[in-house]
């Protein structure tokens, strides 16, 4: 919160620090005017014991933002994220800290079919498997839809055909609900 002492030097001086949520401790620094921080001690270490020098000196605690990306299924019902490297299936996952990596890929479960990766309501991809490298906050989404077959069928007994072979058409399409298909006859030009 900014608050300083003065101390005496030669003194012996215990300092821990509490990251809040969201950070990460650094580590201590010495200030030098006009000049970079130089580091004391790293992150790593919470609570350290200083004597304190015979020179005025200014030493601070530095704190991070831990950047994140999160990544979830919209409904755990439609499907599940597995995470390259890492055993089992998520319905979210974090992935924390400046240039880390993770290959994700978003499973959908029967009845479903994969429609895209959601950064609140922009579309981030449409891939289902993304490489995720942290450099902002994200938050991304996977969605998913009904899938549904289509087979296509003669009703007159008769059939389809490609160079004089019978035909059945399966194909499976993202529909948003309500839409139906409608198929016309082509007439023979």
């Amino acid at each position: 919160d900014g608050e300083s002492l003065t101390i005496e030097a030669g003194s012996h001086m215990t300092c821990v620090v509490y990251p809040a949520d969201g950070y990460r401790f650094a580590g201590w620094y010495e200030r030098n005017d006009g000049q970079e921080d130089t580091l004391l001690v790293d992150g790593d270490m919470t609570e350290v014991t200083f004597v304190v020098p015979y020179r005025d000196c200014v030493v601070v605690a530095v704190f991070e933002k831990i950047t994140t990306v999160s990544v979830s299924v919209e409904d755990q019902a439609h499907g599940y994220l597995t995470v390259d490297g890492k055993s089992g299936t998520y319905h979210s996952y974090e992935i924390e800290g400046m240039g880390v990596t993770a290959l994700i890929t978003a499973h959908a479960t029967d009845g479903y079919a994969f429609e895209g990766w959601y950064d609140g309501e922009s579309l981030y991809s449409t891939e289902a498997t993304i490489d995720v490298t942290v450099t902002v906050d994200h938050d991304l989404v996977a969605k998913y839809v009904p899938a549904y077959s289509l087979l296509i069928k003669s009703s007159s007994g008769g059939g389809f055909s490609v160079d004089g072979s019978a035909l059945t058409v399966i194909h499976t399409a993202k529909l948003p609900a309500g839409v139906e298909f409608t198929f016309i006859p082509k007439a023979d030009e």
